[in-house]
């Protein structure tokens, strides 16, 4: 008896259970008596499972979106931002009326003198890179922030005040073994090393002389008149190419140049200077504004380039590996070199036999000859100088001072006008230079002159 008794409690708790809350409420507002239909167990876990499941692909769908969203947000933003710093490098057509106003002017300046028209005319347009921060620099600025020095140590007895007249007094300093060194530490980067920015509407740079143009007309040939027009220009400061984490070659002072060749008046090739050498190309081939030739400066380098892109050093100086370092150029500022220049003619003769290397190895290709300024009022001093442009390269347990392969960041300012590739008396467009770096060349027969040819395109 009591074991059909308890399964009896069993069973009736096992029908209460299966009673859902649902069962109930229908059962209590039903008026008619009658009773609900029972809901299957099958289906009602059926039902209770569906809807979860499409929460989640519902609460799925919404994060897809959401993702979706976010991501083409995120696409179009960027888009948006490199359309806004997109570089346009396309050259416009023609130059500002201002600057060509203040052109004329200097054409007009220079009518009775000896300079030939035709220099101005077809006179390069310097483009700076778009973040160019080191600009063309006053000459007379630069040597009042810099004292000769030699072995780091200030000479004595220097002329006081020194200027750009009588700058070739130094060479009465063992012949001139000279550094034009920064008053302030170098490492500290000081104001003055910046330059001057051209202004947009003149493409001049305002109380500033930073260009020497110097005209050299060479002997007839075959009944032809040839003149070679050097265009070039100053910077107080070179700032070095930058690779794997490291900067390397920078310096005080900084010559570069263009050389144009005129035959009978019109322009045939023109010369870019780059590290040290660079290279030639026909005038036809060059870009233009007008007719006068675009001439691209590296950020920094001041090397000077026929277009805008990034320029490998590896195409420079063998040395340095593949894709390390480079010059860019892009369509920044424009520069009218001429409207800020000194001019002079120059009659000399190369002290340097063009088939020997110099002595030492290191020293760079000299030249004596007569400079002649086109009007009294410009200085000659400077341009007979032998000393250095810039400081000393620093020791290298100098602060600030690194070493990367026989590279270092603070190297040696340059040699001014009429030395290296700066020489004036030339057979081809292209300077006499020599292989003057890298293994093997402890002796002559190691040295070869560097190859250049005048190109027809670039």
């Amino acid at each position: 008896m009591s074991t059909k008794t308890e399964q009896y409690e069993e069973d009736a708790e096992t029908a209460l259970e299966e009673i859902s809350m649902d069962d109930l409420e229908e059962t209590a507002f039903l008026t008619d008596g009658t009773k609900p239909r029972r809901k299957s167990k099958q289906k009602y876990s059926c039902n209770r499972f569906i809807p979860s499941k499409l929460e989640r692909v519902v609460a799925a769908a919404g994060t897809l979106k959401l993702v979706i969203i976010c991501a083409s947000v995120f696409i179009f933003a960027l888009a948006l931002l490199a359309y806004l710093n997109k570089e346009n490098n396309i050259l416009p057509e023609t130059l500002p009326e201002n600057a060509v106003e203040l052109a004329q002017q200097v054409v007009e300046k220079l009518k009775d003198t000896k300079i030939p028209s035709f220099v101005l005319t077809y006179a390069p347009i310097v483009i700076l890179d778009r973040k160019e921060t080191y600009f063309p620099s006053d000459l007379s600025t630069h040597i009042q922030n810099t004292q000769p020095k030699f072995n780091f140590t200030p000479i004595s007895n220097p002329p006081s005040p020194l200027n750009l007249s009588n700058l070739d007094q130094l060479n009465a300093f063992k012949d001139g073994d000279v550094y034009l060194s920064s008053r302030e530490p170098i490492i500290s980067l000081p104001k003055w090393l910046r330059g001057r920015k051209p202004t947009k509407r003149t493409l001049h740079t305002k109380r500033a002389v930073n260009c020497v143009i110097v005209v050299v007309e060479k002997e007839d040939r075959e009944q032809q008149s040839v003149v070679d027009a050097f265009y070039l220009y100053f910077y107080s400061f070179n700032d070095g190419p930058r690779g794997l984490g490291r900067q390397l070659g920078n310096h005080i002072g900084d010559w570069e140049h263009n050389m144009i060749r005129f035959i009978n008046g019109t322009p045939t090739a023109i010369w870019f200077s780059q590290h040290g050498f660079g290279a030639a190309y026909t005038y036809g081939a060059v870009q233009k504004i007008g007719i006068r030739p675009a001439v691209f400066s590296a950020r920094g380098s001041h090397s000077n380039w026929p277009e805008a892109m990034a320029h490998d050093f590896h195409t420079i100086n063998s040395r340095i590996p593949s894709h390390l370092a480079y010059d860019y150029t892009s369509l920044g500022r424009l520069w009218d070199p001429t409207l800020s220049a000194y001019f002079y003619t120059y009659n000399g003769t190369n002290t340097t036999s063009k088939t020997s290397p110099p002595t030492p190895l290191k020293t760079p290709l000299q030249q004596i000859g007569v400079f002649s300024p086109a009007l009294s009022s410009y200085p000659t001093g400077f341009l007979y100088f032998n000393g250095q442009w810039g400081n000393q390269q620093l020791p290298a347990d100098s602060e600030g001072q690194e070493e990367f392969h026989g590279f270092f960041k603070w190297s040696s300012g340059p040699k001014g006008v009429g030395w290296g590739d700066k020489v004036m008396i030339r057979d081809t467009v292209c300077p006499i230079a020599f292989e003057t770096e890298g293994p093997g060349l402890e002796n002559n027969e190691s040295i070869k002159l560097r190859e250049c040819h005048v190109r027809e395109s670039i």
